[in-house]
């Protein structure tokens, strides 16, 4: 089963939920200056073995997701449903709705609507993440908006039974403040084929003073559930949401060609479809010192120090090592992490380690992100280079 598909069903579980509450939660963790102290901005030219060619090598890259919004409810007192969640995905421009209703039995319904063009192996994806939960295609209202004074949200949906389900909620808080987490659910990744990045921005937990909430199931009105410990001073419902829902496949693993491009000398950006390179030169060869993806409406950056090099025009028997820091939106390091490279004659290994995340409480002492290892032998063959690579889990700590 894929991993990357997993994230691509934009389904956020309760995971986050239990991880928080009893702190203000930092955005991120990692101060770029701290982390790059001491690194120059390029390796010692004299690693090269020759001229540059003229090619440049497209070797980090990200798939982005549709996952725009998402806002989950948890419910007290009903017989058949434990939690509501509305997402809000946009595809070439066009929004559409999601609703999933987790049962108390464990099942979960999952309702598109017929206009979602829902593909058979986003299908295969989602019964794999959800223990095959039951589809409907269905009409159904909504409403998924975060103002300054923030969350408007209704569901308005029959479901297969004929129930009615359906809430309306209203936050009215002058100058709500929003913060963002990176959400730990990627941990659960057991063969991850890329890191899964999952980061919530403008999330917040929602507020019981001055926010209305109707719930309906089949006529009945049911209460949500508040949040046993007190967040940032206030107390919350057991509601969340995040109106820029982060959610990229970084450098997906894979065996395969990738063929070299030519560039103009001294380029120091290269643009891609939803993908901006910046490159610095050092001894006439062009290496990348930030990849900037876009997904969504927001950003994720990766940025080397020193910068990442030329790979194929390394002399062989060379070691080197350097550090890079993943940002989201304006949210400088998000992550902390190290690469290192090592040259033989006829092949490149090139590792590549997260090391620094924002860890919740009541997980393992180990960074959850630390447990990911990506690593890629590269062979130089006329005209690009041939790949393997692949991501792992090492040192995880017993559940």
């Amino acid at each position: 089963m894929k991993y990357r598909m997993i994230l691509k069903t934009g389904f956020i579980t309760l995971a986050i939920t239990i991880l928080l509450g009893c702190m203000s939660i930092p955005s991120s963790i990692v101060d770029p200056e701290n982390w790059f102290q001491g690194l120059p901005e390029n390796h010692d030219s004299a690693t090269y073995k020759s001229p540059w060619d003229g090619n440049w090598l497209n070797l980090i890259t990200a798939k982005p997701d549709e996952l725009e919004k998402l806002m989950i409810i948890d419910l007290a007192g009903d017989p058949v449903y434990k939690t509501l969640e509305l997402q809000l995905l946009r595809r070439e421009g066009e929004a559409y709705g999601v609703a999933l209703a987790a049962r108390k039995d464990g099942g979960i319904d999952y309702y598109y609507q017929p206009t979602f063009p829902m593909t058979e192996e986003r299908l295969q994806a989602l019964s794999a993440l959800l223990t095959k939960p039951s589809f409907y295609k269905k009409d159904f209202d909504y409403s998924l908006k975060v103002t300054g004074r923030g969350l408007k949200a209704m569901l308005d949906l029959f479901d297969a039974e004929g129930r009615r389900i359906y809430f309306n909620i209203r936050e009215d808080q002058k100058d709500r403040k929003l913060t963002g987490i990176l959400a730990p659910v990627s941990d659960h990744a057991e063969k991850p084929e890329s890191f899964p990045l999952v980061y919530l921005d403008d999330y917040s937990m929602v507020l019981v003073k001055n926010t209305d909430i109707i719930i309906e199931i089949d006529g009945i009105k049911r209460k949500p559930v508040i949040f046993p410990i007190i967040v940032d001073g206030q107390r919350v419902y057991y509601g969340r949401y995040s109106s820029r829902v982060v959610i990229a496949d970084l450098i997906p693993e894979g065996d395969y060609f990738l063929p070299a491009e030519g560039i103009e000398s001294s380029t120091a950006l290269l643009k891609k479809p939803g993908t901006e390179y910046h490159l610095s030169w050092n001894g006439g060869h062009p290496e990348l010192t930030k990849a900037v993806f876009e997904t969504g409406n927001s950003t994720v950056e990766l940025e080397f120090y020193p910068a990442l090099p030329n790979l194929p025009a390394l002399v062989p028997g060379v070691s080197l090592e350097g550090k890079f820091i993943l940002s989201v939106n304006s949210v400088k390091g998000v992550i902390g992490g190290e690469y290192s490279i090592e040259t033989e004659d006829q092949q490149i290994l090139l590792k590549l380690q997260p090391r620094k995340g924002w860890q919740p409480p009541g997980m393992s002492r180990t960074p959850w992100v630390g447990t990911f290892l990506y690593e890629a032998v590269l062979i130089p063959v006329g005209g690009g280079v041939k790949i393997k690579s692949n991501w792992s889990r090492i040192n995880r700590q017993p559940r």
